[in-house]
């Protein structure tokens, strides 16, 4: 009778530990079987952005499209405002970059485009979002396009070339619509518009034109800007506030900081 109760008494524990053993084992093997949140986030997150920031550009230039075609061109004034009175809506310290023309062109943080101070759409921004730029070629190098509301170049000189040679066709007799593609891409090239979106540029030369115009993307170049012939494409400085000079809450340490759309910006040892 003992033995059979020592026997009973070894089958029980064999099949307790089977049942507390083999769940634990499995738990512990369950972090490597089953991929966790925290190791695929890394993997998923840049793709994510990614398509994000694919998405914002496309509503944007869509919405640049909607208002070329909203707009009467013809009638566009070119001249901002002078800087002074520019910047007298804005807070200290960036009322006085704007003044003393330090910064020529302005964005934000969460725009797709670079602004005269002047433009209603840029005063709405907060001072924490306020990025600025010594000219309209280092907001063009890091990403942001030309507003058509403030019309900053390059965008009011391709517009000036149109119509300068729309008027050299209408002389000659022809239609508006006989303004070749080619010279749409050469005035595009001499202003220095190549990284400007293609489908804003498009949607202006089909409005000036009065016919449909798809141009092709234009091809930035790296080369520096020869002073005897600006007409290249001028992406060659990197984009960025001037030392010293951050937007907001930004300006800590001497450095300055802009972040474009498509990248990040530092300003260097001095201010150009």
């Amino acid at each position: 009778m003992r033995n059979a109760g020592v026997s009973a008494f070894a089958a029980f524990a064999v099949s307790f530990g089977a049942l507390v053993a083999i769940p634990m084992s499995m738990r512990a093997q369950a972090p490597a079987a089953i991929p966790s949140t925290a190791a695929i986030t890394p993997v998923l997150r840049p793709a994510m952005l990614a398509t994000q920031a694919t998405t914002v550009t496309l509503v944007a230039e869509t919405m640049a499209v909607k208002a070329v075609e909203a707009s009467a061109l013809d009638n566009l004034e070119f001249a901002p405002m002078p800087a002074g009175n520019a910047a007298e809506s804005y807070p200290l310290p960036e009322r006085n970059y704007i003044a003393s023309g330090l910064w020529k062109v302005g964005s934000s943080e969460l725009d797709k485009f670079y602004h005269h101070f002047d433009c209603p759409q840029l005063k709405r921004r907060s001072r924490n979002q306020l990025l600025g730029f010594p000219e309209w070629r280092e907001a063009l190098a890091v990403g942001y396009q030309p507003h058509l509301g403030c019309t900053p170049s390059p965008l009011h000189e391709f517009i000036a070339g149109v119509r300068d040679e729309r008027r050299k066709v209408t002389q000659r007799g022809e239609g508006s619509e006989r303004v070749a593609d080619t010279e749409l891409i050469r005035i595009r090239n001499d202003v220095g518009a190549t990284s400007v979106s293609e489908k804003i540029l498009s949607a202006i030369g089909s409005k000036m034109t009065g016919r449909g115009v798809t141009l092709p993307s234009g091809v930035a170049s790296t080369t520096p800007i020869d002073p005897n012939n600006p007409g290249g494409d001028p992406t060659g400085g990197g984009g960025g506030l001037p030392a010293g000079m951050g937007g907001g809450s930004m300006g800590a340490g001497g450095a300055g900081m802009g972040m474009g759309p498509g990248a990040m910006g530092m300003g260097g040892g001095r201010g150009s």
